[in-house]
């Protein structure tokens, strides 16, 4: 039976797990995106930039399987130097902050598409870039390659804010929203 605690092996198992779960976990979250036809946009026509919905599917199954690979690294990176205490509060603050940021990346389904509202999904994404901004600095302390690996997903949501802001349709639905506050 797969548990929480076969995650934290350091074998290759282990890294494994780490892969294969949060791969699970975007795959199913595509599921039903894309079987419920979540997938279409909210605020008008995808702007000539954005990639197709398949791409960006894709794309979220690759920054889960990096996520995984990341929270695997900073589970080895926690078995040294345990005794000093500085070092144990950074493990521990990059963990949460990782794990924060997955949960974050996984509600995206319910904060950007299902509300139906781009002002919703834009402030949804700019919480999960926080985040993710928030997890690379607490991971470069313990482990720089984790921070490289958590970085792709900076830059996808830096980009996908970036798409919100060049959407003409969007732009119209936060005047509406600003000018109705």
């Amino acid at each position: 039976m797969f548990t929480v605690g076969f995650l934290n092996r350091r074998d290759r198992l282990g890294l494994l797990a780490n892969i294969v779960a949060p791969i699970a976990l975007a795959a199913a979250l595509n599921a039903l995106i894309f079987g419920l036809g979540w997938n279409q946009p909210t605020h008008g026509d995808h702007d000539a930039i954005a990639p197709p919905p398949w791409v960006i599917g894709l794309i979220w199954i690759v920054l889960f399987a990096l996520l995984g690979v990341a929270r695997w690294l900073l589970v080895l990176s926690s078995r040294v130097d345990v005794e000093n205490a500085i070092r144990g509060r950074s493990i521990s603050q990059a963990f949460a902050s990782l794990h924060i940021l997955i949960v974050m990346s996984a509600a995206y389904v319910f904060y950007a598409i299902l509300p139906g509202s781009a002002v919703a999904g834009l402030i949804g994404n700019a919480i999960t870039l926080g985040l993710a901004v928030v997890a690379v600095d607490r991971a470069i302390a313990v482990s720089r390659v984790a921070a490289v690996l958590i970085a792709p997903t900076v830059i996808w949501l830096a980009f996908a804010t970036l798409l919100f802001f060049l959407d003409p349709a969007a732009q119209q639905i936060v005047s509406v929203s600003v000018s109705i506050s």
